[in-house]
C-alpha cells in the first residue's frame, strides 16, 4: 500500500475533530517528508504534490504552521496519535 494512503488510514480518525483544511493541509505535509523533504517549511512546500507554483506551495505550509488553532490542537493530536498506537500495540 503507497505512503500516502497507509498515512491517511493512519491519521482520518486522529485528525478528525480538526477542521477539514487543516486535515489535509497535515497529511499533505506529513505526505511531503515521507518524500524527501527534510523538516523545513521551504523543504515541505517543495515536496508537495499539485500544480500549485513552488511559491504558493511554500506560502501554504507557512499558513499551517502559523495557524493558531493548529497550535492549539497539537497536544490533542499528540495525545490521541498515542493512545491510537498503544491500542494497536495490546492487540498484538
Amino acid at each position: 500500500m503507497p505512503a500516502r494512503s497507509l498515512c491517511q488510514n493512519f491519521l482520518n480518525n486522529i485528525l478528525a475533530p480538526l477542521h477539514l483544511y487543516r486535515q489535509k493541509s497535515l497529511i499533505d505535509a506529513t505526505n511531503a517528508v515521507i518524500n524527501g523533504a527534510s523538516l523545513t517549511l521551504t523543504s515541505i512546500g517543495r515536496h508537495l504534490t499539485g500544480t500549485a507554483s513552488v511559491k504558493n506551495k511554500i506560502k501554504r505550509v507557512d499558513r499551517l504552521l502559523g495557524n493558531r488553532h493548529l497550535q492549539n490542537e497539537v497536544s490533542t493530536i499528540f495525545q490521541r496519535i498515542t493512545q491510537k498506537i498503544t491500542r494497536e500495540c495490546l492487540v498484538l
